[in-house]
Parts: structure tokens; sequence; C-alpha cells
């Protein structure tokens, strides 16, 4: 089937099955966005996001961690794990597994980016922030 596009100050801004007055015949990849020079359908530019850089993966690793003392009613993570030596028991467990969890979460975090760093694609934020470990938080005492 023929498909035919319509171009305004130089660029597709609609593509149609068939022909119409003042349409241009096109190639069934031509959407609106291309431009048009002449006889020359060109695609739009690529819109590539800005690459990640380390400091943003870390920062995004840094609030799940925060995040997650703050899930737990804590006021940030640093007070979450200042209670391993709490004298109430239920308070010392959850900052002892907190304490280990992050310890879990930043090796597994450090890992993924080593592997990037040495060559590997680059992993979303969303992509890291989900392969991280999950809390386990102790059962209430």
């Amino acid at each position: 089937m023929m498909r035919s596009a319509l171009v305004e100050d130089g660029v597709v801004v609609n593509v149609i099955v068939g022909s119409l007055p003042g349409y241009v015949k096109c190639p069934v990849e031509v959407g609106p966005g291309w431009a048009f020079a002449g006889d020359m359908f060109v695609p739009p530019a690529s819109a590539d996001p800005e690459p990640v850089t380390l400091a943003q993966y870390q920062a995004a690793v840094e609030m799940h961690v925060e995040a997650t003392a703050r899930a737990r009613s804590y006021s940030s993570a640093v007070s979450c794990a200042s209670y391993v030596g709490s004298t109430n028991s239920g308070w010392a467990a959850e900052a002892q597994a907190f304490v280990a969890w992050r310890d879990d979460v930043w090796e597994a975090a450090f890992s993924a980016l080593a592997a990037w760093q040495a060559g590997g694609d680059p992993p979303s934020i969303e992509d890291l922030v989900a392969s991280l470990p999950e809390m386990g938080w102790p059962p209430a005492a």
C-alpha cells in the first residue's frame, strides 16, 4: 500500500495510507517529526538521554537505604543504625538487621557498578535499585 506524508515547513506532520493532494509519497518507516528536504526523508535526531554518572547511581542507592529506614519510622539510616547498641532488644535487633542489609546493598551496588565500569552495559537507576537485596526486618519482639 502506498503511504503519503503531509509536510509543513519541512517537517512531516501526518502520514496516511493512500494519497491526497498536498501529500508526498513516503516510505513505510516515515512518521510525524521526520524532516523532508527536497526528495529525502530524514529521521528526527535521537533524544538519547545523558549517560548516568557514578555519583547519580550512588545517590540513588543512598536514597533507597534512607527510604528503607524511614519506612520503618526511623528519622534516617544513621538513626536506625545507631540503635545497634540499644538496651531495647527489639530496637537493637532492627538496627543489627538494618546494618547487615545496608552492607549487602552497598556490596551488590559496588559489584554492579564495577561490572559497568569494566565495560558492561550501564544499568538504569531503576534496574540497579531493583536488583539490590531486599530488607528483612526481624519479627517484632
